[in-house]
């Protein structure tokens, strides 16, 4: 096996354990397999969103806007014809420690046979900790999406909220300061490990900057 694909492995694997560890409601409750394997699902198809009437190329500039606002200095975007991928770099010192770290976001558009359009959105993530830490390797981003994302239901909701706002298909943008109450509103699951919305406001070290829409123009040219 590649080096890449041992780090994809255990990037997936971390993945695996941090939903489980963080979905579990007690320290001492060991889920079952099937508990295990059905939460999992869960937040797989929380990350898939059908969009009728609105070509790939117009959601795909609105991917873009939606990323780029959670951390603008920071993210960094690679355009293929099916997908993009961002990845947005962050640091930051622990006590006697600091840690690297890079979020990878993919969005997949897949172009359906009635013209809508099925986007996919995948999150791994990669770290390293230490006195001196060390920058991480990416890992490869496959051209289709994997089974399993880091982002819980709640995150994943939270990004297709902003998108349809950005597509005109909503009259609310829901900042970093609301999203507790818009999980709790809607039923959605969150994470208890890094907080309950880490991958899209931070909550702990990750240094998102949750950027309002309004900012765009502004951003854009800076």
């Amino acid at each position: 096996m590649s080096r890449s694909a041992d780090r994809l492995s255990i990037t997936l694997l971390s993945i695996l354990v941090s939903a489980i560890v963080g979905s579990a409601c007690a320290p001492s409750v060991q889920m079952t397999r099937e508990e295990q394997l059905q939460l999992l699902k869960s937040h797989a198809q929380a990350a898939e969103q059908v969009y009728k009437g609105t070509p790939a190329s117009k959601i795909a500039d609105s991917v873009v806007k939606v990323l780029t606002l959670m951390d603008p200095p920071d993210v960094r975007f690679v355009h293929y014809d099916n997908r993009i991928v961002m990845t947005r770099f962050y640091t930051a010192f622990m006590g006697f420690g600091s840690v690297n770290g890079f979020d990878i976001w993919a969005v997949y558009f897949d172009n359906l046979p009635d013209s809508s359009v099925k986007v996919t959105v995948r999150v791994i993530g990669v770290q390293s900790f230490g006195m001196f830490a060390s920058i991480p390797p990416v890992p490869h981003v496959p051209p289709t999406p994997i089974e399993y994302t880091d982002l819980s239901e709640a995150e994943s909701k939270l990004f297709f909220s902003r998108l349809d706002y950005m597509l005109g298909l909503s009259s609310e943008w829901i900042p970093c300061g609301k999203a507790r109450e818009f999980a709790k509103t809607n039923g959605y699951r969150v994470r208890n490990d890094f907080g309950p919305f880490p991958r899209v406001c931070g909550d702990n070290w990750f240094g998102i900057e949750d950027r309002k829409p309004e900012e765009w123009d502004k951003i854009k040219g800076s």
